[in-house]
C-alpha cells in the first residue's frame, strides 16, 4: 500500500530526475496564502473596511469549501479591467488543482 506524503512546491527542485524515487505526493497551495491574495485585492479595490473584511471573509469561505473557481467568477464580476484583479485571477487559476482544501481536510491532508 502506498502512502501520501506532503512535500513542500519546488521539494526536488535541485535533485535530478534520475535520482528521485517514486513518490505520490500531494503539491497543496497553503490556504493562508490564498486568503492572503483575496485581501490584498480586496482592500485595493474597496475603499469601506467592513466591505474589505465582508468580502473577503465570504470567499475564504468559499475557498475552504473548495469553491475556488466561484472566487474566480466574482472577481470576474468585479474587474474593470485593472491588474489586480487579472493578476488574482491568473494566479488562482494556475493553482486551482493544488486548491481543494476540503478533501484535503477530509482526508487528513491540510496546508
Amino acid at each position: 500500500m502506498l502512502s501520501k506524503t506532503l512535500l513542500p512546491l519546488g521539494a526536488f527542485q535541485n535533485v535530478a530526475p534520475s535520482k528521485c524515487l517514486h513518490v505520490t505526493a500531494v503539491s497543496i497551495l497553503d490556504y493562508y496564502q490564498a486568503c492572503e491574495h483575496v485581501y490584498q485585492f480586496t482592500a485595493v479595490h474597496f475603499k469601506d473596511k467592513l466591505v474589505v473584511n465582508n468580502w473577503a471573509a465570504a470567499k475564504k469561505e468559499l475557498l475552504l469549501n473548495s469553491d475556488a473557481g466561484k472566487v474566480i467568477k466574482h472577481i470576474k464580476q468585479l474587474k474593470s479591467g485593472d491588474n489586480e484583479a487579472e493578476s488574482l485571477i491568473k494566479y488562482y487559476q494556475s493553482n486551482i488543482d493544488k486548491m481543494d482544501y476540503k478533501a484535503y481536510k477530509k482526508s487528513g491532508q491540510q496546508s
